[in-house]
This record gives structure tokens, sequence and C-alpha cells, in this order.
């Protein structure tokens, strides 16, 4: 079972209580029990089933009749005929039988529906049966009634009711009937010219093909302009050779073993299943931009935590389309026991979305789908679900036999003719097309493709990447580049004094006032003594003047998890905000964003990677609020961060902060796992440094380097993941400060930050170290007067900084003695990661100093972590 969705850019009604039959019947809402709703659909249904007149006062007749009407509208899915295999027999629930509500449809006098209904409307209950059933119980049905307002509930069930009136143009389906046979064509072509290929056929899911017709040429209709597919396997190469333009040539070359890019292209690539295309199409006039996204694998969980920001303020996106390809297994298992829910579409209904359910053998009732649905989210710019119940032909991929585990269902599909065939036979029996024109049609397509194999070995891939909103940027170079990251420091005075202004009749909290507004105004007027949140606002206001938007997200980024931010200022007596970095200038025209997020890891790093793809001009960040909690995000990071451009070229400046430290806050409160980033990446032992990494990673110890780091991010010509293993015991420290002219003209990041505290020539012994850890460090130093030993710092560790690295112990040419120190476990940290490169490529052998090897990442008895913190420090020292 599969899901697809379209995300497309910007441009409980009332249930019967009583179970049995009598004068009066009560309704309940989410608030509590009522009596009868008086004219409660307001005139607006299509059905016909309206009062008389202008009364405004129903009778007890009629609001019986449409309790069961409500009734069929909230419970008519149960008996529909969904299922394209008709495994099941479903059984008729208690609330749809008419005597429930005292009706009956035998009794033609006492419930006349014609004395209470309009005109138009069906003369008998038996002839409103069949409307309801042919509307809600037939190859199409809706969940609906839980929609959170009654104009929604209304809307839906008009147009719902509406839809099932419209017909389609001979054109149109034939238009269908041509592309559903071309698909069959495609999945035959590959059955028998690449035996052995697991393509994840849609045979059995034709359908979506109609869904997909009718959602673009629905949306350039309605002036869209850009649509994002994000899309699982099943039928994918069919979509990309047929509705996205993707070179059947290259997916050949890329099923025989070649890659899928240029020659020159510095990648790995990714397997045949997950390939992308970003296209412009033309529907009768109207273009369309189309971007179809690579398929990580096994990514579904991550859905009912989109649901769960659909509606967030900073993440509503104005509605995304569902749409299930259920083909009621997932792998072997059966749908009972793949979920506790009755559809895989209830989690849907966690929000209040609606949902279609529609069959999949039948392509038109797909395509009646997809118009509700696309008019319900174009209208109400929320997620909706279709949820095409439909079966997959060949078992999870080609070379299974799905008869080993579902022999019964497998004995069914076996004996279905294909949805294709079915369809064109349909409209050839009914006179809209000829067999000639469909034969003709499909061994067109046939021939196109032998074609195109035949040119899969010799014809090289066309360039894709670093076009459109990317143009303008370049591949990372083979070579270690620097930066000019600086600004001239009267413009970081005005931004520093402008980052904490607030509005005249704004109300600060007395403690933000004293000891953030106040504070800063006079570092930054003594241009000394800059801490970290302060750095940040420089770096953040600088960007902006030069036009680069900001977005920063997280749980409490606003105040900052150490109330040390105050990026977003909280009016102590009306609760409004103010941000003050979009107050900078008159004609200000790039703004800070600032995200206080949902308590999801997943769902909002993975947006924030969607966003610095999507806006590579954007400087976007992501905070954990600390820095273990991105565990629950390692899909993302596994699947996109670290590996996106070297599976799909897709570059992304995404940066996250995660606060990293051992301070006795126990295992889940200290590391950010620090070793398993360096693992993630691609960094050669033996190699020269480049920064042609899949990211990287920087732990630095002062607020300018962090101010550099976050100016590097967009000042530079292509754009890399920045992982940045962000302080907080330092975030204070008067130690850990900068002035203004480390963040003047022609200053930058620097890899490696030397010890100006010692005469290289008297050094004896060099101890190299990250992060908070060297201010440990340097205070025991300090304390025995130890100044025939340097303290070294490592700021970035991937890209290792081999050339600096050389540079420094150059300058030590007495030492005899080269430790490594850190404050995390040994099986944890950089140690593992700088041992062989300081070996390899330094040409140093490093001795390692801090804590044993252990399980959990921290302990958590106080006592324990003292003595540990006190050994880590001293330890070094007695080597």
């Amino acid at each position: 079972m599969q899901s697809a969705c379209l995300k497309i850019r910007p441009w409980k009604f009332f249930e019967v209580l009583t179970s049995k039959p009598g004068p009066r019947a009560c309704y309940h809402t989410r608030n509590g029990i009522y009596g009868y709703k008086p004219a409660a659909w307001k005139n607006k249904l299509d059905l016909g089933l309206r009062p008389k007149g202008p009364s405004t006062v129903a009778s007890e007749a009629h609001c019986r009749l449409q309790a069961w009407i409500n009734a069929y509208r909230q419970h008519g899915h149960k008996i529909a005929a969904l299922d394209p295999l008709a495994l099941q027999e479903p059984s008729t629930p208690p609330e749809l039988d008419p005597a429930r509500y005292g009706l009956s449809l035998e009794d033609t006098t006492s419930h006349d529906v014609s004395d209470f209904l309009q005109a138009d409307a069906p003369s008998s209950l038996s002839e409103v049966e069949a409307l309801l059933h042919k509307n809600y119980c037939g190859y199409t049905a809706a969940e609906f009634m839980h929609l959170k307002t009654e104009e929604e509930r209304q809307w839906f069930a008009e147009r719902f009711e509406k839809v099932h009136e419209e017909d389609f143009s001979s054109e149109s389906k034939k238009e269908l009937a041509i592309r559903m046979a071309k698909s069959q064509v495609f999945e035959n072509f590959l059955a028998i010219k690449r035996q052995s290929l697991k393509r994840y056929g849609g045979e059995g899911s034709e359908s979506q093909i109609a869904f997909f017709l009718q959602a673009f040429q629905q949306c350039a209709d309605a002036g869209v302009e850009e649509v994002f597919v994000c899309m699982a396997h099943r039928g994918r190469l069919n979509l990309l050779i047929d509705f996205f333009g993707f070179s059947p040539t290259v997916m050949f070359r890329k099923i025989d073993g070649f890659t899928e890019f240029p020659s020159t292209a510095s990648c790995w690539g990714d397997v045949v299943s997950h390939l992308y295309c970003s296209r412009d199409i033309d529907y009768n006039g109207h273009n369309l931009h189309v971007n179809f996204l690579p398929n990580p694998s096994h990514l579904e969980g991550v859905i009912g935590e989109g649901f769960c920001i659909a509606e967030v303020p900073h993440f509503n996106i104005g509605g995304t389309v569902h749409l299930i390809i259920n083909n009621q297994l997932g792998f072997t298992t059966p749908e009972d026991r793949g979920r506790s829910s009755d559809y895989s579409s209830d989690i849907a209904k966690m929000n209040g979305n609606p949902v279609i359910h529609v069959n999949g053998d039948h392509p038109e009732e797909v395509v009646r789908a997809c118009k509700v649905a696309l008019d319900y989210r174009n209208t109400f710019r929320k997620d909706v679900v279709v949820d095409m119940v439909c079966y997959r032909l060949n078992g999870h991929n080609e070379l299974d036999d799905p008869s080993m585990t579902q022999p019964i269902m497998y004995d069914a599909i076996k004996s279905k003719k294909s949805v294709p065939d079915r369809y064109s036979d349909k409209l050839v029996r009914e006179g809209h097309m000829t067999e000639d024109e469909l034969h003709t049609a499909t061994t067109d397509h046939y021939n196109w493709l032998s074609n195109c194999l035949k040119d899969a070995e010799t014809q090289e891939p066309e360039a894709f990447h670093l076009q459109g909103r990317w143009a303008g940027l370049h591949p990372p170079p083979k070579f270690r580049t620097s930066w000019n990251t600086g600004v001239d420091t009267q413009l970081l005075q005005y931004i520093g004094i402008k980052s904490v202004n607030y509005p005249e009749h704004f109300h600060p909290h007395p403690g933000v006032l004293r000891s953030h507004i106040h504070a800063r105004e006079k570092k930054i007027t003594a241009g000394s003594k800059l801490d970290w949140a302060t750095a940040e606002a420089l770096a953040f206001g600088s960007l902006l003047s030069q036009g680069f938007p900001i977005r920063i997200s997280g749980q409490d980024v606003g105040r900052g998890t150490f109330s040390h931010r105050h990026a977003a200022l909280v009016d102590y007596k009306s609760e409004d905000l103010h941000i003050p970095l979009n107050h900078m200038m008159n004609d200000q025209k790039a703004f800070l964003e600032v995200v206080n997020s949902p308590l999801s890891e997943l769902a909002v790093l993975g947006f924030e990677y969607g966003m610095s793809i999507e806006s590579p001009n954007r400087l976007v960040i992501w905070e954990a609020q600390f820095g273990d909690f991105f565990n629950t995000a390692q899909v993302i990071i596994d699947t996109f961060v670290t590996t996106g451009e070297g599976k799909w070229l897709l570059q992304s400046g995404l940066v996250m902060l995660l606060p990293h430290g051992m301070d006795g806050a126990g295992p889940e409160h200290s590391s950010c796992r620090i070793e398993r980033f360096l693992q993630m990446s691609n960094s050669e032992e033996t190699k020269i440094d480049t920064d042609d990494v899949n990211f990287h990673f920087c732990f630095p110890t002062t607020p300018a380097q962090y101010f550099h780091l976050l100016r590097r991010q967009m000042i530079r010509n292509f754009r890399k993941p920045l992982i940045i293993a962000s302080p907080k015991g330092i975030l204070r420290l008067p130690a850990a400060t900068s002035s203004l002219s480390d963040m003047g003209p022609g200053t930058t990041f620097r890899s490696v930050l030397s010890d100006d505290a010692v005469n290289p020539s008297d050094v004896k012994k060099v101890i190299f170290c990250s992060g908070k850890h060297y201010y440990a460090l340097e205070k025991e130093r300090n304390d025995r007067q130890l100044m025939d030993t340097a303290l070294v710092r490592l700021e970035s560790l991937c890209p290792f900084p081999t050339m600096e690295l050389q540079q420094e112990l150059n300058k030590y040419s007495s030492a005899t003695e080269y430790i490594w120190s850190q404050e995390e476990h040994r099986n944890m940290g950089a140690w593992s990661f700088v041992s062989p490169r300081f070996e390899n490529l330094v040409g140093c052998q490093l001795k390692y100093s801090g804590r044993a090897i252990m399980g959990a990442s921290a302990v958590g008895v106080g006592k324990v972590h003292k003595v540990e913190a006190e050994l880590v420090i001293k330890e070094p020292f007695q080597l």
C-alpha cells in the first residue's frame, strides 16, 4: 500500500442517538445533546432533499428524513462497492435502516416525501433510497461528516452529490483509455526486455493515471503554476515516462547499470525506482511546472506527523491532495494486520480532513473523486485524501510469488482482465473510439520505447540540475575554499541596536529588558564581549540587509531553549509578538521567520529540508531543543540531508543546530551524537580536504566563528548542509565572547584556532580538542601554569582541515606529545574520526584522553558525572 500526494503552491454533523423509532429523535454534536435542527442544510443540496416554502422550522417528518439522509452520508461508505476483488461482503450498518427513524419504504401515505420536498426531488422514499445508494454506496464513497465546520460539510455534500451527474466527453474518455493502454505497453515492454528488473509495476493500479490526468488538467485550468508530486515506487516509472517527460533512454541506461546523470557530475546516484524530474508541462495552452520529487523508500511514517502540522502556522502550504494507491497489502501483510483502524486513510480524520474512497477498477470514478478532492483543496486550502482501492498484479515486485502468502487474493486477481483492457473494450463498444485507434496508439508507443532502448548505451544524459531557482549556483569545488564573510563594523553596530528595538507602546518582560535588551545595547556600544545570541543576531541582520530571507524553526526557538535568543519579543501585557530584525529599515526586502514548532522533529526537519530545496537563497535553520533529539528525525537525516546531493544532485543549504555538551543532564540531554554524523560523512582518511563532502560538520567555540558559519551558508556560490554542534554551557560564558572586529571586513571562518597564549618554541605537548571542552582545558592549563602546553581547537571536523593542521604542527617543532582530548566517551565524539586522519593526512599519532567506553551517551548520576568531568580535564595534562 502506497500513497502519493500533490502539494500545490499557493496562488460530525448530526447523528441519531436513539436506537428505535419514535416521535422524537435527538442529535448530538461535540458540545452536547440537542433537539431538532431547523433547515440544517440551508437549502444548498443538489439531491433535491430540501423543505418547501420559506419556513425556517422543519417538520418532525422532515427531521426524520434528514436524519436518515445524514446517516447515508456518514455510514454509506460501509456498504459501497469499493473492493475490485470483492473478497468480503459488507454488512449493512443499522444506521441505514429507515425504520430506525420511523420511516417505511412501503408506506406511501404517512411519509409521502412530496409533502415537504421540492418539486424536483424524488417523489417517494424508495426513490430517495435509490439516489442515496447511487451517491454514497456505489463505486465511490466519502467520509466527510466529521469535518470541522458546517460550511465544509454542506459544501462537500453538495459537490459530492453533484459530481455523480457529471459525464465526460468522448475525447476525454479516449485520452484516458489510450494513456492507460500505453502504461500497459510500458509494463509489458519492461517485463519482456528486462525480465529480472524489480520495476514495482502499476498493474492493478492503472487508474492512478486517471487521477493524475485529471489533477494536472484541473490545476492548469485553475491557474496553478507549480505542483509538487511526492510518490513511492508503485507505478512510478510509468508516470515518469508518460506524465513527466522523463527520457526512456536515460531510464533504460539506468536499468542497464549506467548513471542517470552526465558523466561530469560527481554523485553516486540512486536506484531506478527513486528517479525524479522537474518539467514544464503544457495542458491545452496552460503551462504547469511539475516537480516529481525523489523517492527515498519507506517514509510513510511521516504521513501522520505531516497531517499534524498541515494546518499549523508557518507549515500550512494551503492543502495537500493525498492519493492512496491502496493495493490492500503491506508487502505481504494483509490489511487487518497492518493497522488498527478500518481504513488506511483514517489517519486523516485526526485533523478533520475528508476522505473519498473509490474503486480502482473504475477510472472514471477515480476522475470524479479527483475533481471533488481538488475542488475541496482549492476552496478550503486544506488536506484531502483519495483512497483508491485496487490491487497489485505481480506481488511486491515482479520476482515475488504472492500466492505463497495470499493465495485466495491472487486466485481472484489471476481471473481478472486488466483495467486498461476493460476500459478500452467498454469505449469501443460505446463508440467512443475504434480498435484501430487503440492499436495504432499502442504500437507507436511500443516502437518509440524500442528506439529509446537502442539509444540507451550511447546517448549521454543531459544536465538538469542547478536550473530554475538554482540558476547561478555551482557544483561544489574539489578544493577547500575560503569566503570573506566579514561585515562593516558600523553596519554591525546598527544591526545590533536594531535587534533589540521595540515599538513605543510595547511592554517587554522585565527580565528580558534587563538581561537581554539593555545588556546587548551596552555590548554593541562597547563593541566587545559579544555573546552567542548577539553574534547570531548580527549574522541574521546582515544577511537580511543583503536580501537573504531567513527561517529558523524548532521547539522554543523564539526565546531559545536556554532563554538566550529572544529573536521574537513577547509583549508582557498583551502577548503580542515583535521581531525586531524585521524592522531594521523602511525598505526592507527580506525578513526573519521565527517558527516555534510542534513537538515533532521528524516532520519539522523534513519540512525545513524541503524549504531549503525550494528556496536556495533563503537561510533555513532547524534547531533541536537538545542535540540528542535529532534522533527522532534520523530517517530525514539519513535519506535526505546527508545523501540528497550524492543521490540526486540536489544541493541544500540547511543548517542544523544541535545543542551539545556533557554537563550532567543525563543520556537524553547531552550529546548530539557527533560520531554518528562523522560516520555518515564521505570525508576520506587518505585524501586532502575538499569542500565536496556530503555535508559540513562544525563545532565552533566563539560567537564570531558561529557568525561566519551562518553567513558563509549564503555568501558562497554553492550549497551544503551544515550541522553545528552548538553550545549550551558557553552561551553566556565570559571567556567565550567575541568583538565586532572579529566579524569585520576581511574576517572569515577559521577551521583551526591556534593557541595565542603560548610561545610555540616552548611547547612540548599539543592538545587538540573541539567545542566547549576547550574552555575547561584552558582554565586547567592556566591554573597549573603549564605554558609548555598548547591547546589547538578543531572548529571544523568535516571537511577535515588537513592543511591548517599541518601548518599548525609546523609551529611546534619542539613538541613530543600529541593528544586528542574530548569530554565524550571513547566510542563517541570525534575520536574515531580524527585519529586515522591525523595519522594518515597530518602525519601525527595521537593519544586519547577522555571518558571510557559506555553504552549510553552520558551517565544520569550527578556524583558520577562530577568525577568524570574532573577526570577528563586533568588527564590530558598528566599523560
